[in-house]
C-alpha cells in the first residue's frame, strides 16, 4: 500500500494514512481505458487512410484506363487514311492527315506511358512498359504498310496499293490486339490490388474488435 505521511504546521509528522487498493485499481482501469481509446482512435484513422488512398488509386488507374481508350482512338485516326485514300485518290492529302495522326498519337502515347510508369509499381511497370511497347510496334507496323499504299498510289500501281490493304487491316488488327492485351493486364493489376485492400481492411477490422472485447 501506498503511505502518505501527513505534517502539522509545526514541520512534525501528525499521522500517517494509507491509500486503499481500489485507488489504485481505479488508476490502472484508467490508464487501460485511456490506452484502449487510443488504440481505437489509431485503427480508426488507419481504415480512413486506408480507403483513402484506395480511392485515390482505383480514381488513378479508371482515369489511365480513360486515356487508353482515347489513345486507341487516336491509333484509329493513324490508321484511317490509308483506307480513304482508295476513295478520295488524293495521296498528298491523305498521307499529310497521316502525318499529323501519327504526331497526335505519339504526343498523347507519352502522356500515357508516363503516367503508367508513375503509378505501377515494381514487376507490373515492366509488365504494363511491355505493353506500350507492343503498341508502339504495332502501330510502326501498320504504318509502313501505310506508306507502301501511299507510294503505289503516287506511282500509278493502284492495284498493287489494293494488294497491301489485306496487309494493312492485318497489322491494325493487331495493334488492336496488343490494345486488348494492355487493358486486360491493367484490369488484373486492378483486381489485386483491390484484393490487397480488402485483405488489409479485414486485418485492421480484426485488430479493431480485439480492442473493443478488451
Amino acid at each position: 500500500m501506498f503511505i502518505e505521511t501527513i505534517s502539522n504546521r509545526t514541520g512534525s509528522t501528525a499521522h500517517t494514512r494509507r491509500v486503499p487498493k481500489w485507488y489504485l485499481t481505479y488508476i490502472l482501469l484508467a490508464l487501460f481505458n485511456l490506452l484502449s481509446l487510443g488504440a481505437s482512435i489509431y485503427l480508426g484513422q488507419a481504415l480512413t487512410d486506408m480507403f483513402s488512398r484506395s480511392i485515390q488509386v482505383n480514381s488513378k488507374w479508371s482515369e489511365l484506363h480513360g486515356e487508353l481508350g482515347k489513345l486507341r482512338g487516336l491509333a484509329g485516326a493513324v490508321n484511317a487514311p490509308g483506307n480513304d485514300v482508295f476513295d478520295s485518290q488524293d495521296v498528298l492529302k491523305e498521307s499529310a492527315r497521316a502525318d499529323a495522326a501519327v504526331k497526335t498519337f505519339q504526343s498523347h502515347f507519352s502522356t500515357v506511358n508516363a503516367r503508367m510508369n508513375a503509378l505501377a509499381q515494381g514487376d507490373d511497370k515492366a509488365l504494363l512498359s511491355d505493353g506500350m511497347n507492343g503498341i508502339e510496334f504495332s502501330l510502326a507496323e501498320m504504318m509502313g504498310e501505310a506508306a507502301k499504299i501511299f507510294n503505289f498510289f503516287a506511282a500509278g500501281q493502284s492495284d498493287k496499293a489494293g494488294e497491301r490493304m489485306a496487309t494493312m487491316d492485318r497489322k491494325y488488327a493487331e495493334l488492336n490486339a496488343a490494345f486488348a492485351n494492355l487493358e486486360n493486364n491493367i484490369r488484373a493489376i486492378q483486381t489485386r490490388n483491390f484484393g490487397d485492400q480488402e485483405q488489409e481492411s479485414t486485418a485492421l477490422k480484426t485488430r479493431g474488435y480485439f480492442v473493443a472485447a478488451a
